[in-house]
């Protein structure tokens, strides 16, 4: 997933990215092996790759989310 520290800095709660790897609260769930998947009508899946981050609560939150796994700009990285 092409995206850069300084585009996540402000969602990990005052860390860093290298802290929040170090404590184990940054996660990348990459799904690209479902892409191009067949489903009904004609329809295919994804091969979404999400970035997710646990706060400080506890709580597992998605940071970034890519739809497809190929970037491009009609692909763009959503940041939540």
């Amino acid at each position: 997933m092409p995206v850069s520290a300084n585009r996540i800095q402000g969602l990990l709660e005052e860390n860093t990215v290298e802290h929040a790897i170090e404590q184990r609260r940054l996660y990348v769930i990459d799904l690209r092996y479902l892409a191009d998947i067949e489903c009904s009508e004609g329809r295919t899946l994804p091969g979404p790759t999400c970035l997710l981050y646990v706060r400080e609560s506890g709580d597992l939150v998605p940071i970034a989310i890519q739809l497809m796994p190929e970037p491009s700009p009609e692909n763009p990285v959503s940041l939540i």
